[in-house]
């Protein structure tokens, strides 16, 4: 990680204290990236989080459902089915051998993430609707400044920061909005836990 000093230093924005500032190029992902957004498919089931079941040719069992606060979730016919720390797939695998145990023959049961507990990012100051943000798919910063409904009047889009802990250390990369816009540089990945 490289370091700003000096000039570059003094000259960072308000909120950047107790933080160490790099280059955007320079900020690494966060040490939990497959559980961050990265990589949807590695990420781990949590309590509260919200889940689409479906099951092959079986409407009926077809359920959106939240996972309770003790990890579990409460499947029609096979009752509770522990989905905290399972990857949608792995669930998927469960709640088809309960199924198969003695319901169905060789069930097909597909799970989807519809929502995340943890997977939020969050986007403050001079945007005109700050706030904490789901993050679906692979979001950049341009699309996150757009979840906040874009930049206020009063913004200054040289100075953009994203905030990211990585091993245990607040880190601020610094970024110029309007060469992202421009596509003279490039539009940083934005993970779950960031404050731009």
């Amino acid at each position: 990680v490289v370091c700003l000093t000096g000039a570059a230093l003094a000259n960072a924005p308000a909120g950047t204290q107790g933080a160490t500032i790099v280059p955007v190029e320079s900020l690494p992902p966060p040490d939990n990236a497959a559980a961050t957004g990265a990589d949807a498919g590695a990420y781990r089931l949590g309590p509260f989080d919200a889940v689409d079941i479906s099951v092959f040719q079986v409407d009926m069992l077809n359920r959106s459902l939240q996972v309770d606060s003790t990890g579990y979730i409460d499947f029609p016919i096979i009752g509770e089915v522990k989905a905290a720390g399972l990857t949608t797939k792995e669930l998927g695998d469960e709640i088809a051998a309960e199924l198969g145990k003695s319901y169905l023959r060789s069930p097909q049961v597909t799970v989807y993430l519809k929502g995340s507990a943890s997977l939020k990012y969050t986007v403050e100051g001079a945007v005109k609707s700050s706030g904490t943000f789901p993050l679906e798919g692979r979001m950049t910063l341009l699309r996150a400044i757009a979840s906040a409904q874009g930049v206020s009047e009063e913004a200054k889009d040289r100075d953009v920061v994203i905030f990211r802990t990585v091993d245990d250390k607040r880190l601020a990369g610094m970024v110029n909005l309007k060469e992202v816009r421009k596509g003279e540089a490039p539009d940083p990945q934005i993970y779950a836990g960031d404050v731009i």
